[in-house]
């Protein structure tokens, strides 16, 4: 066997799917390395989703705000109105800071279960390779490689969102 082979060395369900973007390659290997910690993967997605659309709406709100007191004048609509409208908008943008900060948690956990599971597995494949190979790497190079792909899955998983 070559070289290139030793390091392409997978599974054939792997190896079929070599024309797929970077993006979608790594959600792939944080899902497959997250396992056991899939759980918190989805919850922080989901709260993560949650707090985008708590966002959205804040826009829309601001606009019903503006809009309501172009069309009728703060005198009509009343200043506590407005006020309650604009504090209705303070407790959105709270709830969604409440779920923002435990989701970034969560998603640093596994990020970093995922990365340590990548990099296990990088190695334990690196040291199962035949002498041979070892022979004509060099082993800098190889560590550089390693380390190079367990941190762009670590910044993808730990910032994906």
């Amino acid at each position: 066997m070559s070289q290139s082979e030793y390091i392409n060395k997978g599974t054939e369900k792997e190896n079929k799917n070599t024309n797929s973007f970077a993006i979608v390659d790594l959600l792939r290997y944080t899902y497959r390395f997250a396992e056991g910690k899939r759980g918190p993967m989805f919850l922080s997605f989901f709260m993560f989703i949650i707090v985008v659309i708590i966002d959205q709406m804040d826009i829309v709100l601001i606009g019903y705000i503006f809009n309501r007191i172009q069309l009728y004048g703060i005198a009509e609509i009343g200043f506590y109105k407005i006020a309650a409208m604009l504090a209705f908008i303070f407790i959105l943008d709270t709830f969604s800071w409440s779920l923002h900060g435990p989701a970034r948690i969560l998603e640093q956990n596994v990020a970093f279960y995922a990365s340590k599971k990548f990099r296990e597995y990088l190695y334990e494949n690196t040291l199962n390779l035949p002498l041979t190979f070892h022979n004509a790497e060099h082993s800098g190079q190889m560590i550089s490689k390693i380390n190079k792909g367990v941190s762009s899955l670590d910044l993808f998983s730990s910032e994906g969102f």
